[in-house]
């Protein structure tokens, strides 16, 4: 649909229309005084028209995923305990702090347990998640609630080892005096004798290696400092932040392939040899690296292909909940109870004290490898073309199964860790009903996954599109003036070209008219498709908000969903509008006439 289509092509004024009169002008093109009159009155009368006089196809809809929510009951009690107190407290879907506990999860397991499904198939339990919110979602509420363990946890480690940083110091200090004085004498004299003590005192000073300080968690760091603290934390670290700095450090750094081979390989646990130009040459034999972080779907717009074929974005479970925003129930978000942080606490301060010289391997009973095996072949088939791991998910469909394998390790060790005194009480065999509920999962991350991707091949135009599609069904109006529309947005659109080419989208997708009326003629006035207004409610999960129009309320300790109130309908019959007579025609008519 054309601009020239949609607006009136009367653009003379009555006085302009008095002088083509007194000139004569009209009468070249046989205009009586009949039609001179009728059209004078025309424009003294508002020129408006009515929305079902307008002629609507059906709109060519944004992408739109059925997305289901995140089920707490995967969880051991305390965790699931301590995941819905947090959901309730910072009025969040539970879908973000069941994320987050997966992060803490990976970050006190990782490097202890493994899981081997199969012999040679072994699956280390550090997982790459993220959850797509919007701002002012208290994601950084719920990050705090549910790492605080941790923080706590690597507070005391560091005032434990403090005395012993400095002692070592000392030690290596003196240590290295020795090997310089013995290097001098050795210059002036060339002893062997001085020359054997030399390679003495040295091997002395590598049996004493330097100490740090422990690092558990780490926020916005590059990737240089990833690498280090590696090294220096047993080869295992976890990236944990309510920001999504960490995906823009992705798209800038997409062609640089050093700077993404250690998150590459620090999922997997593969060697990795750090350059450095300042530095000695780092080499990890297996890092493992845990990533949880959460970000505006934004940051995932115009990702690189390339981290997507070099494999990066296929090691990420993604969630995308619900937006509460405006619907929180803010008088129950009541505190976490102390009975549950603490068991929760003091739950992760267990696991994060188990200790073990090798990870320890965790394998299936035999019902539980049966149970594998089919689903393997029940997501092969997924594979195939049409099935939903086709195209798109292909790649991160390749990685699904091994995903789930790692949450059904981290399922199992808390699962026994609730009654368990040390690492030697976990069993060594992961029975079938813990499998059974970390593939239940499966549905939950290929949905999210696919809405995920999505987003991804999102320019700014289509984002910007959705937000004014939702700001126009908000109204529930079926028409509004244009300067209206833009006194409700001015502060996402602050010039009138980036509204104008927005609306442009939305008209081409047959959401939206644009018709410009009032006295003067000038006045724009937008007018919205009426079929959009009957399926307001039918799907809550469409990649931006305004189908998401959602609230709760507290029933039984439950948070309810309360439905939109019934939006405005035309008096329509199979979706046709009852006036054909449209304005496009009786603009026609105008222009032959004239």
């Amino acid at each position: 649909m054309n601009n020239e289509t949609n607006y009136l092509p009367i653009h003379r004024t009555k006085e302009e229309i008095e002088e083509m009169r007194k000139n004569r002008k009209m009468t070249d093109v046989g205009v009586g005084e009949e039609l001179f009159k009728e059209i004078v009155d025309a424009l003294n009368k508002k020129q408006s028209v009515d929305n079902d006089e307008l002629e609507w196809e059906t709109p060519v809809p944004f992408s739109t995923y059925d997305l289901p929510k995140f089920d707490s009951q995967v969880f051991s009690p305390t965790i699931k305990d301590m995941v819905e107190s947090v959901a309730k407290f910072t009025q969040t879907p539970v879908d973000l702090p069941a994320i987050i506990a997966f992060g803490v999860l990976s970050t006190v397991l990782s490097k202890k347990f493994f899981v081997e499904p199969k012999k040679g198939w072994k699956e280390p339990l550090n997982t790459y998640t993220t959850v797509l919110m919007e701002s002012s979602n208290r994601k950084s509420a719920a990050y705090n609630a549910m790492t605080e363990p941790i923080y706590f946890y690597e507070k005391d480690l560091i005032s434990e080892m403090k005395p012993k940083i400095k002692k070592r110091l000392a030690e290596r200090g003196a240590i290295k005096k020795r090997i310089e004085k013995l290097q001098n004498d050795y210059a002036k004299t060339s002893d062997p004798a001085i020359r054997e003590e030399i390679k003495e005192v040295v091997e002395e000073l590598e049996a004493l290696p330097e100490l740090y300080e422990p690092t558990l968690l780490l926020d916005n760091s590059t990737e240089e400092k990833i690498a280090t603290r590696l090294q220096e934390n047993n080869e295992k670290i976890a990236i944990m932040s309510s920001e999504g700095d960490l995906f823009e450090r992705m798209k800038v750094k997409g062609s640089d392939q050093e700077k993404l081979d250690i998150y590459l390989k620090g999922y997997s646990g593969d060697h990795l040899r750090v350059d450095r130009v300042t530095r000695n040459t780092e080499r990890l034999e297996e890092p493992l690296i845990t990533i949880c972080i959460s970000a505006q779907p934004t940051v995932i717009q115009n990702m690189p292909r390339k981290l997507n074929d070099r494999g990066l974005i296929p090691r990420f479970l993604f969630s995308i909940p619900d937006d509460f925003v405006g619907y929180r129930d803010v008088l129950n978000a009541f505190p976490i109870p102390e009975r549950i942080r603490n068991k929760y606490i003091s739950l992760i301060k267990k696991m994060l004290n188990f200790s073990t010289n090798q990870p320890i391997a965790l394998h299936l009973e035999h019902e539980a490898e049966k149970l594998l095996s089919t689903f393997q072949m029940e997501v092969e088939v997924n594979f195939r073309e049409g099935g939903i791991l086709h195209d798109q998910l292909k790649a991160w469909g390749g990685k699904l199964v091994g995903q789930l394998i790692r949450i059904t390790g981290l399922l199992h060790v808390t699962k026994y860790a609730e009654t368990a005194s040390c690492i030697e009480d976990i069993p060594t065999v992961i029975d079938k009903e813990t499998l059974t509920k970390a593939l239940q999962l499966k549905e939950y991350f290929i949905a999210h996954a696919e809405k995920a991707f999505g987003i991804m091949k999102q320019n700014e135009l289509l984002v910007d599109a959705q937000f004014i599609l939702g700001k126009l069904l908000a109204e529930q109006k079926l028409v509004i003036s244009k300067q209206a529309l833009w006194q409700k947005t001015k502060k996402r659109f602050e010039v009138a070209e980036q509204l104008n080419n927005t609306l442009n989208m939305l008209e081409s997708r047959f959401y939206i008219q644009r018709v410009f009326g009032g006295k003067s003629g000038r006045k724009e006035m937008i007018y919205v498709n009426p079929l959009l207004f009957e399926s307001m409610n039918a799907d809550p999960n469409t990649p931006n908000t305004w189908l998401t129009l959602e609230n709760k309320e507290k029933k039984e300790g439950e948070l309810q969903n309360l439905k939109v109130p019934n939006s405005p309908k035309t008096n329509t019959e199979n979706n046709q509008p009852e006036n054909n007579n449209t304005l496009k025609s009786q603009k026609n008519e105008v222009v032959k006439k004239l």
